[in-house]
């Protein structure tokens, strides 16, 4: 289980609300297979729309000796939006991942739904500096967005994360702070920081 404090919700480079965010998720594993319930709560928001978003998780995972592979399906769910707005969308996506030297990762989405569109994520993280029970993590992503929630193809986010992960006991504290640049008109640039909370197995 973790819950997270930011704020700001920034969703691949697209600032979906711009103020305080609570971000509770839980998942539940299986031989690979795995469920996950993953929440956005504004502090602020329009026409009492606290509740802004609600996504379901299902997928699968492999490992292939260093390779990873996997995929599934997103249901995204807007609570808070009225009646006559897009209440809903659909997603599947697949990726592949690598053990080693900066962990690399490219995932691929499809949007089945309103969002009828692609994104395309290649990440990686290295961890820069350990100590006994803490870690200082850099992660960096691209993110290729092909008409997905708008009408261009082009670069969406550019995220360079600096996270300070400290554990005590059962529960890890992740401190973070990210900085994404994207297309210019579009996106814009803009920084994220908050803490996670990860209750451990």
């Amino acid at each position: 289980m973790v819950t997270t404090f930011a704020n700001q919700y920034l969703w691949r480079g697209f600032v979906l609300n711009d103020s305080p965010a609570l971000q509770p998720a839980v998942t539940l594993s299986y031989r690979g297979f795995s469920v996950s319930s993953w929440s956005n709560l504004a502090y602020r928001a329009p026409r009492g729309q606290a509740w802004t978003e609600h996504d379901l998780t299902v997928g699968y995972s492999r490992g292939l000796g260093p390779i990873g592979l996997f995929g599934g399906y997103i249901h995204y769910a807007f609570p808070d939006v009225p009646q006559d707005g897009v209440r809903y969308s659909h997603e599947f996506y697949a990726g592949v991942s690598f053990n080693g030297r900066f962990q690399p990762a490219l995932t691929y989405y499809r949007d089945v739904g309103d969002g009828e569109g692609s994104y395309l994520y290649l990440s990686g993280n290295q961890s820069l500096w350990q100590a006994k029970n803490c870690n200082l993590i850099l992660t960096m992503g691209l993110g290729l967005n092909q008409h997905l929630w708008q009408p261009h193809t082009t670069i969406s986010n550019f995220d360079t994360t600096l996270t300070f992960e400290v554990r005590r006991g059962v529960v890890a504290l992740k401190p973070f702070l990210t900085y994404t640049v994207g297309h210019r008109s579009l996106f814009g640039r803009h920084t994220t920081f908050g803490i996670a909370i990860t209750w451990l197995e």
